[in-house]
């Protein structure tokens, strides 16, 4: 095993031992994913009047911007166009795993027809979802892991591709960026109990390697993020900067919101725009901002529509006691420590966004307004001042 593959997996075993300590009844985190042949084929949606019953929606933490920017709108407006006659109830788990618990206990309670479930703490998921299981309530898990337990079906990110993508781009562009000098890097990446975060250093871990290898690149301080807080990646980098003297080229990131922590972090040392930002995924407004003032080169967001379509079909089919892959949506099994051969899941389509394209796939897309995204910081650029 080599020195990344150690430090992910130590941090692993720490956030399963410290959720453990939280009497969270933790399973384990997710073992993989087993990818099926082929592109989906979904059977497309008709409205259905007659399905009636109510849906519980359980968020993790509605202040994550992914959610309430590209996730919630999206899945709320499928359910009402295609299910109108479904009863939405929308609880946030706001970041507390003991709060999310009395969620699930109502929605239990209530007799919900099914769920849609986001484990705040994805590792310690299972009791939650044999519980669910117990009520004979149906379970779709929509982007974070379902570990641990029984799910009808599991909505998800291709987050190995984004991986991937960012591996190939910095082994492309490190060298040009520094092409004098060993770059010293900081990779603070997010919390290795989401599976998301093993995916992504899947994809990009072996591009580092090379990198690091080859002596091009020299990684100066790494941490990871539990419960991918801004407020700890931001004392994370503040740390390195004290400890490294300032001394730094370039940070590797993994998502938005902890980057947005790091940036400020940057910017209270003078060094944002300075140093280089590497990676990206969520596409909140301050990673927009940072990508159109040159700060951030992209960043990468799951299609909202595909999610939601996607969900709405797992969950009809459920209800009508048919099968996730009758859906047609089904494209990989998610390893998830319960069932041998993994939950049904369909992974929604990421898109890159730069400053180049950021029209043509946020605002020509209906994503985002142009007015949320140019705020006074970026009010000046030539994508804000463009008619």
């Amino acid at each position: 095993m080599n020195a990344r593959k150690q430090i992910a997996a130590v941090g692993m075993v720490v956030m399963a031992l410290a959720a453990s300590a939280c009497g969270s009844g933790s399973s384990p985190t997710g073992g993989g994913l087993v990818t099926s042949s082929g592109a989906p084929t979904p059977v497309p949606l008709e409205v259905n009047t007659s399905l009636t019953g109510t849906v519980y929606t359980l968020w993790p933490a509605t202040v994550v911007p992914i959610w309430p920017l590209y996730t919630i709108p999206n899945v709320l407006k499928a359910f009402k166009q295609y299910l109108p006659n479904v009863k939405i109830v929308q609880l946030d788990g706001n970041g507390n795993a003991a709060l999310q618990a009395t969620q699930v206990e109502a929605a239990i309670a209530a007799k919900a027809t099914a769920v849609l479930f986001s484990p705040v703490v994805p590792s310690a998921a299972g009791g939650a979802l044999a519980e669910f299981a117990a009520a004979k309530i149906p379970v779709i898990a929509l982007r974070q892991n379902p570990d641990g337990g029984p799910a009808n079906s599991f909505v998800w990110v291709d987050f190995q591709s984004v991986g991937a993508y960012w591996g190939n781009y910095i082994t492309t562009n490190l060298p040009k960026d520094f092409p004098n000098k060993d770059a010293r890097v900081v990779e603070i990446w997010g919390d290795p109990t989401f599976d998301v975060y093993n995916r992504f250093v899947a994809g990009i871990g072996p591009s580092l390697d090379a990198l690091t290898k080859s002596g091009k690149m020299q990684v100066v301080c790494k941490a990871d993020v539990p419960g991918f807080k801004p407020a700890t990646a931001q004392s994370d980098m503040e740390q390195c900067l004290t400890t490294t003297g300032g001394n730094i080229d370039a940070i590797i990131v993994m998502q938005d919101s902890t980057t947005d922590g790091m940036s400020a972090a940057l910017e209270s040392a003078g060094l944002l725009g300075k140093v280089k930002i590497y990676g990206g995924h969520d596409g909140d407004i301050q990673t927009l901002d940072r990508i159109l003032l040159g700060q951030q080169y992209g960043t990468f967001y799951p299609d909202g529509k595909t999610t939601a379509l996607s969900a709405v079909a797992f969950v009809q089919a459920a209800i009508l006691g048919k099968t996730p892959q009758s859906t047609g949506y089904v494209t990989s099994y998610y390893l998830n420590h319960y069932y041998p051969k993994g939950v049904p899941t369909f992974l929604a389509k990421e898109t890159l966004v730069n400053a180049a394209n950021m029209q043509q796939t946020i605002i020509d897309q209906g994503v985002l307004t142009k007015a949320l995204i140019c705020t006074p910081l970026v009010a000046n650029t030539p994508f804000c001042q463009s008619g």
